[in-house]
C-alpha cells in the first residue's frame, strides 16, 4: 500500500474501512495481477474520500453487495497465470523453510529439540523434519483462511466445515509422516537458508517482472 493511499485510509470512517477490507479481501481471492490489484484499491479508497466529501458512504456508492460490486470492477482485469501462481507457491514454501531452518538450529542449541548440532550442521530423525514442516505450513495455511474469511460471508457452515477439513488433514498427515518416514536427515543450515533465501528473491523477482510486463502490455494496448 502507497504512503498516499495510506493517508487516504487514515481519513475514512470506520464503516468504510471495513467495507474497503472486504473488498480488498474478496479480491485478493479472484487471482488478480498485483499492479491492477494496486490500482483497484486505489481507485476504491478514492471512490471513498470523494463520497466522504459529498457526506454518502461508501456502502451507498457500492450498493448493499460489495462482492457484485467487486465482480464489475475486475470484470476485465488482468488474472495471474499458472506460472505466477506457482511461483507463489515457491515463494511461500522457501520462505517458510529460510525462516524454520534458523529457527530449528536454536532450538536444537538451547532446547535440546529436534535433533543435535555439529558445527552448522544439524541432524535429526526424519519423520520429525516432515512433522516440523507441517506447522507452519498449517499455520500459514490457516491464517490465509481466516484472512479470506469475507468470502464465507453468510457461509458460517462452509467455513466451519473448511476449518475442521483442515486441521484434521494436518493431523492425518503428521501421524502419516511419524509411521512412514525413518532414519536420520543432516542439513548444513547456512547453504540451506541460502538457497531457500535465493529461491524466495528469485521467484519474488521473476513473478513481479512478469505482472509488471503484462500490466505494461495492457496499458500499450
Amino acid at each position: 500500500m502507497s504512503r498516499e493511499i495510506s493517508n487516504e485510509l487514515k481519513k475514512l470512517t470506520k464503516a468504510d474501512k471495513v467495507i474497503i477490507n472486504k473488498m480488498m479481501s474478496y479480491l485478493y481471492t479472484k487471482s488478480i495481477n498485483q499492479f491492477e490489484l494496486k490500482n483497484m484499491q486505489a481507485e476504491i479508497v478514492g471512490m471513498a474520500a470523494e463520497g466522504a466529501l459529498r457526506g454518502e458512504s461508501l456502502e451507498a456508492i457500492c450498493g448493499p453487495d460489495y462482492k457484485k460490486f467487486c465482480d464489475e470492477l475486475s470484470a476485465n482485469c488482468i488474472h495471474k497465470r499458472k506460472l505466477e501462481l506457482f511461483l507463489e507457491v515457491v515463494m511461500i514454501l522457501s520462505l517458510t523453510f529460510a525462516l524454520l531452518l534458523p529457527i530449528m538450529y536454536l532450538m536444537e542449541l538451547f532446547l535440546g529439540y529436534p535433533g543435535h548440532v555439529n558445527g552448522v550442521l544439524l541432524s535429526f530423525e526424519s519423520a520429525k523434519l516432515f512433522g516440523i514442516v507441517l506447522v507452519p505450513a498449517f499455520c500459514g495455511g490457516f491464517g490465509v483462511l481466516i484472512y479470506q474469511r469475507n468470502s464465507f460471508a453468510k457461509k458460517g457452515k462452509a467455513f466451519l466445515l473448511y476449518s475442521l477439513f483442515y486441521f484434521v488433514a494436518y493431523f492425518i498427515l503428521r501421524v502419516i509422516s511419524e509411521m512412514i518416514f525413518h532414519g536420520e536427515i543432516t542439513i548444513n543450515v547456512l547453504i540451506a537458508a541460502i538457497v531457500t533465501v535465493g529461491l524466495f528473491l528469485g521467484s519474488f523477482l521473476i513473478k513481479r517482472a512478469i505482472a509488471s510486463a503484462r500490466m505494461k502490455a495492457k496499458q500499450a494496448g
